[in-house]
């Protein structure tokens, strides 16, 4: 078998969320993540664990792309690590249902004023071309894994490998189901929660605003 073992445990890759919404008064509200599309793992550590400040996030990336999640984990320490230098002061709370679809690297911030859209020239600017770029290595990963019989994390090479049986199939068949019921209720969330509804609903009135998301943005969900 390959390496990426029967699970297929790589269909639960993460979405490259982006979201930049400015507001009358000259508010910006900035969010950037790997979202998962699949509740995180949860994952009982001790009290002793919980106060370790080097405890590693729970990953949200298979194993066999840690490389890439590394990557991540750095670029989040370089642009928020240290709260009291960065230029993007995590923004606040996140409710409840919303915070299901946040990684551990997720940049959220809150600017506002002249310094404000200064740092979104800057700052904002640098931290979208980073992820952007490392989410667009990962998926050329991944297709080249999925595409090649030499990917030794290919899931491809793991399924079907002729043991002679449909364990494998049938396994293989949940995990897809598992991972596009996770798709969708990320777009479901997207849908319901659109930040620009309001600001469209004053504009266009809401019956155009609503048909634009069902029957546009979010049609066939």
């Amino acid at each position: 078998d390959g390496g990426a073992g029967g699970g297929g445990e790589e269909l639960a890759l993460p979405v490259l969320g982006i979201d930049l919404v400015t507001l009358p008064g000259g508010k910006h509200l900035v969010a950037i993540d790997f979202q998962p599309v699949l509740p995180l793992p949860e994952e009982e550590i001790s009290a002793d664990e919980k106060a370790d400040e080097a405890l590693p996030p729970r990953r949200i990336l298979p194993a066999a792309y840690s490389e890439f999640e590394d990557r991540l984990a750095g670029l989040h320490s370089k642009y928020c690590g240290d709260p009291s230098s960065t230029q993007l002061p995590w923004g606040g709370d996140i409710p409840p249902a919303a915070a299901r679809y946040f990684s551990p690297y997720a940049v959220w911030t809150r600017l506002a004023g002249p310094e404000g859209l200064e740092t979104v020239r800057t700052a904002v600017w640098d931290v979208f071309r980073d992820y952007v770029d490392l989410y667009l290595e990962l998926m050329g990963a991944v297709k080249a894994d999925m595409t090649t019989a030499e990917g030794g994390r290919a899931r491809v090479c793991a399924a079907g490998s002729g043991s002679g049986n449909d364990d494998g199939a049938e396994a293989d068949d949940g995990q897809v189901e598992g991972a596009l019921t996770g798709q969708r209720s990320y777009l479901n969330y997207r849908r319901t929660n659109d930040p620009a509804r309001p600001m469209l609903r004053s504009l266009y009135g809401e019956e155009w605003t609503e048909r634009l998301i069902e029957e546009v943005l979010f049609e066939d969900i």
